[in-house]
Formats: C-alpha cells, sequence, structure tokens
C-alpha cells in the first residue's frame, strides 16, 4: 500500500537552515525549491535562470538567497504578442542562427530567441558587475535547453533542478 504525502513549499517551513534574504511571503516556491538544490550542492556563488511561466534570475552568494529578478516568460510573452496584434501567428519558439529573417514567423522565433539571449546574457553581466562575484552558472525549465550553448559564462544546465529542491526539501521533511 503506497502512502503519498503532499508538501506546499513554503519559506515559512524549510526544514533547513537556510538564509534567504527576500521578502519570504513574496517568493515564489519554485524559486525556494531552485535554491535549495543549490544550497544542498554546498555551491556558494550561483546565479539560477530558471525559463518557466516567469524567467527568473536568483543570486546565490555565499551560500545565501541574495535577491533575484523576473520577467515574463517565453511562451506568455509569444501568447502575449499573438492575442494583442492582427497579423501574427503564433510560432514556435527554437533555437534560430541568424538574426535577420525574411518572412513573419522568422522574425518572430529570431526575435524572441536572439531578443531573450541578448536580455539573458546582458542581465548576467550587470548582476556579476553590480555584485562583484564570480558565480556559477545553472539554467533550468524548458527553454534552458535552446540557450545554453550561447548564454555566457558555461552554464550548467539540469531540467531538474527544481525537482531536486523538492527532493532535499522532503527528505529533510522526514528526517525532521
Amino acid at each position: 500500500k503506497l502512502k503519498f504525502d503532499f508538501y506546499l513549499v513554503d519559506t515559512k517551513n524549510i526544514p533547513i537552515d537556510a538564509k534567504i534574504n527576500y521578502k519570504l511571503n513574496q517568493i515564489g516556491s519554485d524559486r525556494v525549491a531552485n535554491y535549495i538544490a543549490i544550497y544542498n550542492k554546498k555551491i556558494f556563488d550561483c546565479i539560477i535562470i530558471d525559463f518557466g511561466t516567469a524567467t527568473t534570475f536568483d543570486v546565490i552568494k555565499n551560500n545565501e538567497y541574495y535577491g533575484g529578478l523576473i520577467f515574463p516568460g517565453l511562451t506568455l510573452s509569444m501568447n502575449s504578442l499573438i492575442s494583442n496584434t492582427e497579423l501574427l501567428k503564433k510560432s514556435k519558439i527554437s533555437k534560430v542562427k541568424k538574426i535577420l529573417a525574411r518572412d513573419t514567423i522568422s522574425s518572430i522565433k529570431s526575435g524572441f530567441y536572439f531578443g531573450y539571449l541578448h536580455a539573458i546574457n546582458g542581465t548576467l553581466k550587470q548582476i556579476i558587475l553590480e555584485n562583484k562575484f564570480k558565480p556559477k552558472i545553472y539554467i533550468t525549465g524548458g527553454f534552458g535547453e535552446i540557450f545554453r550553448d550561447k548564454i555566457l559564462f558555461k552554464p550548467i544546465y539540469n531540467k531538474y533542478l527544481t525537482l531536486e529542491g523538492i527532493r532535499v526539501i522532503g527528505e529533510n521533511l522526514q528526517d525532521a
């Protein structure tokens, strides 16, 4: 007989002595889980980029959650663009080789790929400059794979980072 326990990842009841420098009632459970996965790996300086509904950047400095930023995710942006324009049609978001396109579908693909790629790399440079540290870069989430070989600072792609964090939290709950 299997027994399933469900757990809501919440900053108020994480069974790990990790420091989060963020308004605790405003941080998403996915971001907490990502941080806990990195905390568990004992990676002291890191930036996590999660390509989910939102694209989030979370900064881990000296093994503490230091802060982050959020901008719209790729699918959310695509849906907004398509629903608010007359002639544009939904396009598959994918990696492209050249920035200039010669048709609308290719233009949308290029705009999303290169627009997000340069936003990601520019954001990474700014975070590193402002915080004066040399972090490892972790990327996760559905679209992380299409960007991983073009993101600066040789990122580590881990599709299941959030799930790893949830597992670590669950294991620590069992031990508590």
